[in-house]
């Protein structure tokens, strides 16, 4: 093996040769290769010591992403794409036959889409989020054509489920959520992280898992769960299935129930909205917040946390984002990224301009006000 093949190994194929050569060593040669180890700086457990290091080359990183976005180019516009295989199965009889249908990867998608895979959670490794994030946004998103009649698109859980690609998924999800939280302002990270349990590789995992599973912590908890009770208590609550402790349940619930109160207060009577600063009446109302908020409220009456005293502010609140929303569907007054300031005034100027999250949130409280 050359210098050069080294190079390009990534990070678990590096762990893997290391961990089968440690097996084959002598306890005398165990120790030295311990003392290797630790004179690299590697010391397991020490998160500190472990961020600190880079493992990657710029130019290395670079190319691997001009290789990347190749593929990602070539699977968007359908010049790679998978045959299939379609036929009735009367195993249940003729009168219960089911469509089937079979992929075969003849161009080597699966193997392209390991390797962005793996290439990302090195990226991780690396504190290279941003890279990171690029590749997860894409792969939950992208569809891969296929040579079927009937116009069928897989995606990435369909590639899991036949065997095309082979990797966990729940591990996967939950560095996306990682990489996302690392390169999102704080006011930002709730609502886009919410937008991932949408995907059903996301609906069991616990989202607490998240913030153990890079080599560095997690910084404005404190922020985010805030946000996140708002926006998705009930779901969290589900996400246990029925095996929260009940005194952290009733603690979560009041929580939630306090804040909701006190935002009530603060809701803006002329307009529905809710404040870009929601102590600063001075500030201008902003339209995506007011949606996650409303989204939560909405969710919460129809599942009985909030009774129906609280049905006019979210009424309130969704004829105020349909006053926001332009005759082309573009949702307007949306504040243009929220990244941390050094106090309010830094926030009521940020720029309002239309954002993709914008039109998300508030096609999510929409969708609840229709439940209700």
């Amino acid at each position: 093996m050359t210098e050069e093949d080294i190079k390009n190994l990534s990070k678990k194929e590096l762990q893997d040769i290391i961990f089968k050569v440690q097996k084959l060593l002598s306890d005398k040669q165990k120790k030295e290769f311990q003392k290797i180890v630790k004179e690299a700086g590697i010391q397991p457990g020490n998160k500190k010591s472990q961020a600190a290091l880079v493992r990657m080359s710029d130019d290395f990183v670079n190319e691997k992403m001009i290789q990347i976005q190749n593929w990602k180019d070539q699977i968007d516009e359908g010049e790679l794409y998978l045959d299939t295989e379609e036929y009735e199965d009367y195993s249940s009889g003729y009168w219960e036959a089911d469509w089937i249908t079979e992929y075969y990867d003849n161009q080597g998608i699966g193997d392209k889409i390991m390797s962005m895979i793996r290439f990302a959670e090195d990226c991780v490794d690396d504190r290279r989020y941003q890279e990171a994030n690029e590749i997860y946004e894409w792969l939950w998103q992208m569809s891969v054509s296929t040579d079927s009649e009937y116009e069928d698109y897989v995606d990435l859980e369909m590639l899991e489920e036949n065997n095309l690609i082979h990797t966990d998924m729940k591990h996967l999800a939950l560095l996306t959520l990682y990489a996302d939280y690392q390169v999102l302002p704080a006011k930002e990270r709730a609502r886009d992280i919410y937008l991932y349990f949408s995907s059903s590789a996301f609906t069991k995992l616990h989202l607490e898992e998240m913030f153990h599973v890079g080599r560095e912590e997690l910084e404005e908890t404190e922020q985010f769960w805030e946000d996140w009770f708002t926006l998705g208590i009930l779901d969290y609550i589900d996400m246990f299935e029925g095996t929260m402790n009940a005194g952290l349940k009733t603690f979560i619930i009041d929580t939630y129930k306090a804040q909701v109160e006190k935002l009530k207060e603060l809701q803006d009577l002329k307009t529905g909205l809710w404040h870009t600063v929601l102590t600063d009446p001075d500030s201008y109302v902003e339209t995506s917040g007011t949606a996650a908020i409303t989204a939560g409220i909405l969710k919460e009456i129809l599942c009985g946390i909030l009774d129906d005293s609280y049905l006019p502010c979210a009424v309130k609140a969704i004829r105020g984002i349909l006053d926001r929303i332009d005759s082309d569907g573009t949702v307007l007054e949306v504040s243009g990224g929220t990244g941390m300031g050094m106090d309010a005034e830094h926030y009521k100027n940020i720029l309002i301009a239309p954002m993709a999250y914008g039109q998300s949130l508030t096609i999510l409280a929409l969708a609840e006000a229709l439940n209700v």
